[in-house]
């Protein structure tokens, strides 16, 4: 039978912002990303990452949104949607460093809260709660950003 997996999703950098969802333990980490853009309403069509990280939420492995070669990067990568979320998240506690902005390293901690037995008319996923607006997306007013932004838009 299905499991359930009920997801915090904090802020650092926005008080009062709290989305919980929940998610079948058989979705793949692409699933959970779109989840969260969702209800975030984030435009998907930016980059995103989610990391494995230890107990002081240093990262140890990547789950990118594109393809990549696993060993290109600093950490070891695999590609989100060959990830089921039961195989990186088994018990209440497991946790997750999910970066929407990779321009200024911003993100999200992403808990796993509660797993229990599905019922067969369950809809998943699904958004439980919605507190507080989320950080903006995109980081602007940062010179860098801006300017490499704008190179974009140029071309």
């Amino acid at each position: 039978m299905k499991k359930i997996l009920r997801f915090s999703i904090l802020s650092n950098e926005k008080k009062g912002f709290l989305r919980e969802l929940e998610m079948y333990n058989t979705h793949t980490l692409l699933d959970l990303h779109r989840a969260i853009q969702t209800a975030c309403d984030y435009d998907q069509s930016h980059l995103a990452s989610f990391f494995m990280v230890n107990n002081n939420w240093e990262k140890k492995k990547e789950f990118t949104l594109i393809h990549m070669d696993a060993h290109t990067g600093i950490y070891s990568t695999e590609y989100m949607d060959n990830v089921q979320l039961k195989t990186v998240f088994t018990k209440p506690g497991d946790k997750m460093l999910y970066i929407f902005d990779h321009f200024s390293e911003r993100g999200f901690m992403v808990m796993l809260r509660e797993l229990y037995t599905a019922n067969t008319d369950d809809l998943i996923p699904r958004l439980l709660h919605s507190e507080g607006s989320p950080p903006r997306q995109i980081k602007m007013g940062e010179a860098y950003i801006d300017n490499l932004l704008d190179s974009f838009s140029e071309n």
